[in-house]
């Protein structure tokens, strides 16, 4: 196990984190997986940085010196998103500087399997390459039919 980014301070300064998370596929199919550095209801950019006081939070009960973990927050330079699970392994260049997220589609087998994923500023497994995982993720099965394609 490795560190975790716990609170929004460690998401606001890019704290550099990776590791695994279990999943449990109940129903095998096809899914989308999106990787995100801010939460979808900011609608902030992936490499986004913030300027300033960005949220609502009572100021009345926080410390003036704990005020920097409610705002601002750093941009980063991301070019690469990468994910591993059930034996796969996708990367994609990020090409779009105004994306919110990043997706990948894949196949799932039903079962027990572990999810890595990773933003990078140059190609995975590349030296010296920092991992930043992504502080939120979505998993969804894709319920379409193959007649809605």
């Amino acid at each position: 196990a490795g560190d975790a980014a716990w609170h929004q301070v460690d998401v606001r300064t890019a704290k550099a984190v990776s590791g695994y998370w279990p999943i449990d596929v109940r129903t095998a199919g096809r899914y989308s997986i999106e990787l995100r550095r801010w939460p979808e209801s900011t609608g902030y950019k992936l490499t986004a940085g913030i300027d300033g006081d960005d949220s609502q939070w009572r100021k009345d009960c926080i410390l003036h010196k704990y005020a920097n973990m409610y705002q601002g927050g750093k941009a980063l330079d991301l070019k690469w998103a990468h994910v591993e699970i059930a034996g796969e392994s996708l990367h994609t260049q990020i090409e779009d500087p105004e994306a919110e997220s990043v997706v990948f589609q894949i196949d799932l087998p039903l079962g027990e399997t572990q999810l890595f994923a990773g933003f990078y500023e140059r190609k995975p497994y590349a030296m010296n390459n920092q991992t930043i995982a992504p502080y939120y993720i979505d998993i969804i099965k894709d319920e379409k039919l193959c007649g809605d394609r």
